[in-house]
């Protein structure tokens, strides 16, 4: 739900930046799910919020995707699977989500199946 707000936000935005005549901003939104590592990472000199593990690595790549096949959100069938464990309806929290089958991703032996939705407004 929050990326798609987060893209209709940036749509909405985008209308007016048109009407007094600057270029769009486009956004790419990769979502995966799983497991990560949530913590603050460093010494006392140098100490960072971060998150890290396979999921995020994914999700990262999905977030480049975005470029590649020009859309600015790319899920993991990971994740629409695991909305569907939930009992919930994927479809109700993205109107508009649609299958786009496998890719293959950098640092995975197998493909990924992605759902993307939206287009880009570029």
């Amino acid at each position: 739900r929050c990326a798609v707000r987060m893209k209709d936000a940036i749509d909405t935005w985008n209308i007016e930046r048109k009407k007094v005549g600057d270029s769009p901003v486009a956004i790419g939104i990769g979502l995966h799910f799983g497991s990560a590592i949530v913590g603050n990472i460093g010494d006392e000199r140098k100490l960072e919020y971060t998150v890290l593990g396979d999921t995020v690595n994914v999700a990262s790549r999905l977030e480049k995707l975005t470029r590649e096949i020009c859309t600015p959100i790319v899920v993991s069938g990971d994740l629409v699977d695991a909305i569907k464990e939930r009992s919930v309806d994927p479809f109700d929290i993205a109107p508009g989500l649609n299958n786009a089958g496998d890719h293959h991703i950098r640092g995975r032996k197998e493909p990924v199946s992605i759902w993307t939705l939206g287009t880009a407004e570029i």
